[in-house]
C-alpha cells in the first residue's frame, strides 16, 4: 500500500511538472512566433517550438492514465470500489 501512495505521490508531482514545461514552451512558441513576424526567427525555429510543445503536451494524457490506474490500486487496496482517490493537490 505504502508503495503505491508513493507512486501516486510521484505521479502527482511528475503531472504538474508537465503542465508547467506545456505551458512554458506554448509561451516559448509564441514569442518564437511573433520573433518570426518580425522577420528575427525562421520558420525552422516555429516548427521545432512547435514540436516541443506537441512533445509536451502528449506526456500529460499518459501522466493522467497512469494516475487513474494508481488510484483505482488504491481503491482496491482500501476495499473501496475503483475511482478517483487523490492523495495529494496538483
Amino acid at each position: 500500500m505504502a508503495s503505491t501512495y508513493f507512486s501516486l505521490l510521484e505521479l502527482d508531482t511528475e503531472l504538474g511538472i508537465s503542465k508547467r514545461t506545456l505551458a512554458t514552451r506554448e509561451e516559448s512558441l509564441r514569442l518564437i512566433r511573433v520573433r518570426q513576424q518580425g522577420g528575427v526567427a525562421t520558420m525552422l525555429d516555429v516548427r521545432q517550438a512547435e514540436q516541443l510543445v506537441y512533445t509536451a503536451a502528449a506526456t500529460i494524457p499518459d501522466i493522467e492514465r497512469l494516475i487513474e490506474q494508481t488510484e483505482n490500486q488504491i481503491s482496491l487496496l482500501i476495499g473501496k470500489y475503483p475511482g478517483p482517490y487523490r492523495v495529494a493537490a496538483h
